[in-house]
């Protein structure tokens, strides 16, 4: 386990080592990280995900993922709202917070290294582009549509701009 974390760790102590003295210049920084965010990530993750078959969909790891994303998310929701009081919309968002997690940039290196290869990144990738984010971005335009009494609805204001 050491091993698939030790060069993730030895690269961040590289970039921060590099960012706090200013080694590459004063807006290095900044477009470095625009090229990781926009560039870089973006074709790993493509490359990586074209490669990787879409397997074992009902197998014992997805089902733990599932479980604990629903749980992990419940008890954020749970929390922003019990304990804080918190809207609609905050409450999708601290449950978004607790249970989604970064499967695209750390993930993929993190499983390629430990198991071997990314498909099991591959159905999480899947789940939470395909079930998580449009539900928690439902939850979200709900909560705004709620909050403007029910009548400011995005879609009955994109068909009365249409007009």
């Amino acid at each position: 386990m050491l091993a698939a974390f030790v060069p993730i760790w030895a690269l961040t102590v590289v970039g921060y080592v590099a960012g706090r003295t200013g080694v590459l210049g004063f807006g290095a920084v900044d477009v470095l990280g625009r090229f990781v965010f926009y560039v870089a990530m973006p074709a790993a993750l493509l490359d990586t995900l074209i490669r990787q078959p879409i397997t074992g969909l009902a197998g014992e790891g997805v089902a733990a993922f599932v479980g604990a994303t629903v749980a992990v998310g419940a008890v954020g929701i749970g929390v922003a709202r019990w304990a804080f009081h918190r809207s609609l919309g905050e409450q999708a968002i601290a449950g978004m917070a607790a249970g989604y997690v970064n499967a695209g940039n750390l993930g993929i290196p993190v499983a390629v290294q430990v198991l071997g290869d990314a498909s099991f990144i591959a159905v999480v990738l899947l789940i939470q582009t395909t079930i998580l984010t449009p539900l928690i971005l439902g939850t979200l335009d709900l909560a705004r549509q709620e909050g403007a009494g029910g009548a400011g609805g995005g879609w009955r204001r994109c068909r009365c701009a249409a007009r």
